[in-house]
């Protein structure tokens, strides 16, 4: 798989990657759920992803306590394999 990112502010995290021969553009994110920067809590991790040159498309996952588990990596993995059983239908 390889990425492309680019720009600054909100959309430095964005990418555009190759999976299994099906492009993607997407946007994690991490929310966390703490009352201070020092603080450790919980963190929801989130992506949205579609294919650009088909955006027929569109998925948007949001899981919870992805502290431990890798962040929004974890969300990322789960949105490639809905795109993965499903790019035949779309």
């Amino acid at each position: 798989m390889s990425h492309n990112q680019s720009g600054s502010g909100t959309f430095r995290n964005s990418t555009l990657c190759e999976y299994e021969g099906l492009p993607l553009a997407g946007k994690t994110g991490t929310a966390e759920l703490k009352r201070s920067a020092e603080e450790k809590g919980q963190e929801n991790g989130l992506f949205v992803a579609y294919n650009p040159g088909d955006p027929n498309l569109l998925i948007a996952m949001m899981m919870e306590s992805v502290e431990d588990k890798g962040g929004s990596k974890v969300v990322v993995e789960k949105v490639k394999k809905v795109f993965e059983k499903n790019k035949d239908r779309f």
